[in-house]
């Protein structure tokens, strides 16, 4: 799952809530995550399979919501 995967490299707290309005208030507001907080932008790289694969709303919701952020970037890759 997306959230878990996330959950451990960007020091997602236990009480994350596990979905895009979460995903922004942690890379846009800031003061959920201690570790992106630390830093000045996220870099999320996803192979283009699976939950990221051409044509899945889910992960294009995701690219999406993280590329609108001043702070974070994401892409797939084929």
């Amino acid at each position: 799952m997306l959230w878990e995967a996330l959950r451990g490299p960007c020091g997602l707290p236990d009480w994350f809530g596990q979905n895009l309005n979460a995903w922004w208030d942690t890379i846009e507001a800031g003061a959920i995550s201690e570790v992106l907080d630390e830093h000045s932008g996220v870099v999320v790289f996803v192979a283009a399979v699976g939950l990221f694969a051409p044509g899945n709303q889910e992960g294009e919701a995701f690219l999406e919501v993280t590329n609108r952020s001043q702070y974070a970037q994401a892409s797939a890759w084929t």
